[in-house]
């Protein structure tokens, strides 16, 4: 944040305790879509469900149970961008390992699921750029790696659904970019709006302060013009004191 970056820290304590309610429903809607798609595994690879449910309601949905805590607590909120990461990448690789048990031109369509992680990654997680950026390398990087080495996927597949994770990932990286940004920005003009509201406090508290001091000093300044005139008064009173005059002397001629 440039010259604000001694807010740093600040900024991360608010944005992750300004996310806890978000994280609760967007964590919320993840189970959600995990769950409501057990009726298109049966109807999609209905000779394979067995491994798909395991994966889906054994390591994918416990998973997001697990860290609903961690990531919705204040007192490790400030952890909550590594927890967040994490979660994705460890459900991305529940996802991979379901693309990775089924043929390959069912692996390929369950491979799409990674698009909706990386969707709630960049967005409604809340996470911040780096974070997000990484989870999403991390978990593209995991998931080529086990098609290859498994060899659930001929390469022709794994480069196109590359580029389509590719532009997904862009776009969500560019849309996390901004949400954060203007977070940011929000942050720093509330801070900037604080300290003009001290200032502003302060100048009329000092302002008091003189209209006070100036208030008392002409008080004083009429006490002793008051007392000055007293005196005058009493000083003309002692002096002016009745005034006798004698008779003329008449003169007698002899």
């Amino acid at each position: 944040m440039g010259e604000f970056s001694s807010l740093e820290n600040e900024f991360k304590q608010n944005y992750a305790i300004a996310s806890i309610n978000q994280l609760i429903f967007a964590n919320l809607l993840s189970l959600f879509f995990v769950a409501i798609f057990a009726p298109f595994d049966a109807f999609i690879v209905p000779d394979y469900i067995d491994i798909v449910y395991l994966i889906r309601y054994g390591f994918i949905c416990p998973i997001i149970i697990i860290f609903l805590p961690f990531i919705t607590l204040k007192k490790t909120a400030q952890y909550f961008q590594q927890c967040v990461t994490l979660q994705v990448v460890l459900c991305g690789v529940g996802f991979t390992l379901i693309a990775a048990s089924l043929p390959i031109k069912f692996g390929m369509i369950y491979s799409v699921s990674l698009a909706f992680l990386f969707l709630f990654n960049f967005t409604l997680y809340r996470q911040r750029f780096i974070w997000a950026m990484a989870a999403a390398i991390i978990t593209v990087t995991i998931f080529n790696t086990t098609m290859i080495l498994s060899g659930s996927g001929s390469v022709k597949l794994i480069i196109f659904i590359n580029f389509y994770f590719s532009g997904t990932n862009i776009v969500g990286m560019f849309v996390c970019y901004t949400l954060e940004k203007s977070e940011r920005t929000d942050f720093i003009l509330k801070h900037l709006l604080e300290m003009e509201s001290d200032k502003a406090i302060a100048a009329n508290r000092d302002l008091e302060l003189r209209v006070n001091d100036r208030t008392y000093e002409l008080s004083c300044k009429n006490k002793e013009l008051i007392d000055e005139i007293n005196k005058s008064k009493v000083s003309v009173q002692g002096v002016s004191t009745p005034v006798r005059l004698s008779r003329s002397h008449r003169w007698v001629d002899h």
